[in-house]
């Protein structure tokens, strides 16, 4: 879970907004990403499982 944010743009991007000079091409991907941080409980819930391999 996050705790707390380095700056208020990571804080802004992960509560939905895009703040003014963030790269808007980029802001779902870091949402989704911060999102992600956010629900793990462990490393491994970070981990990317590729199948087949």
């Amino acid at each position: 879970m996050i705790q707390s944010f380095h700056d208020s743009m990571t804080e802004a991007v992960f509560r939905g907004r895009c703040p003014k000079g963030f790269p808007a091409d980029l802001f779902k991907a870091a949402r989704r990403r911060l999102i992600a941080l956010d629900g793990a409980t462990a490393l491994d819930d970070l981990k990317i499982r590729v199948l087949g391999f």
